[in-house]
């Protein structure tokens, strides 16, 4: 299993077993709720077609990365996209998920 699956695991059976909505909190839920979808494309197994991995990269560096995306500042088909769905606060909830507090 890729290091960012394995970190949401537990989130997805916390998810599926508690119907009400979880709160933000030192935990960071929502940014694993938030991040979920993006180990499709950004896990080390999945990057061997050129999207990179989000593996060993820190929270500043991910949250530039999606302010880029949404500003159209850094180019990209899908992320551009995608980005411009997250309101601050979201950006800084994945970024500070995937980062691991580094």
């Amino acid at each position: 299993m890729t290091r960012i699956f394995t970190r949401l695991l537990p989130v997805i059976i916390a998810l599926l077993a508690a119907p009400v909505a979880v709160a933000d909190g030192h935990g960071n839920m929502r940014g694993a709720a938030l991040a979920f979808s993006c180990a499709a494309c950004h896990s080390s197994a999945a990057s061997a077609g050129g999207i990179p991995s989000l593996e060993g990269r820190d929270a500043a560096f991910i949250a530039e990365a999606l302010r880029e995306f949404k500003s159209g500042a850094r180019y990209a088909t899908v992320m551009g996209r995608i980005a411009k769905g997250y309101e601050d606060d979201e950006i800084k909830a994945i970024a500070a998920y995937l980062g691991g507090g580094k």
